[in-house]
């Protein structure tokens, strides 16, 4: 707000366009967010298929680890007790049972 106020006092003109909006949101309006909408339903999509892919979504009692910050909280997580689980190559993930 106070970045477009400025600006607007400061051009002193009458209107002024709307951030992360087309200019013509009466023309250009409906297919700008369409294609918002589209997007962001996409990049949904994919990051359920990968954590579907790699059963993360299903693993409620395990830690999946899939970096060296995981590794390392999941081992804190229990001080080392748990065991360590892999589905196969095919999955990118390790399970951790604490």
């Amino acid at each position: 707000q106070r970045r477009k106020r400025l600006e607007h006092e400061s051009t002193l003109t009458r209107a002024m366009h709307h951030d992360f909006h087309p200019h013509d949101l009466e023309h250009d309006g409906e297919a700008h967010f369409a294609k918002l909408i589209a997007r962001e339903s996409a990049v949904t999509e994919l990051t359920v298929a990968r954590l579907m892919g790699n059963y993360i979504l299903f693993s409620d009692a395990y830690i999946p680890v899939q970096s060296g910050m995981a590794f390392y909280k999941a081992l804190m997580a229990d001080g080392g007790k748990g065991t360590f689980y892999s589905l196969g190559s095919d999955v990118h993930c390790l399970f951790y049972k604490p």
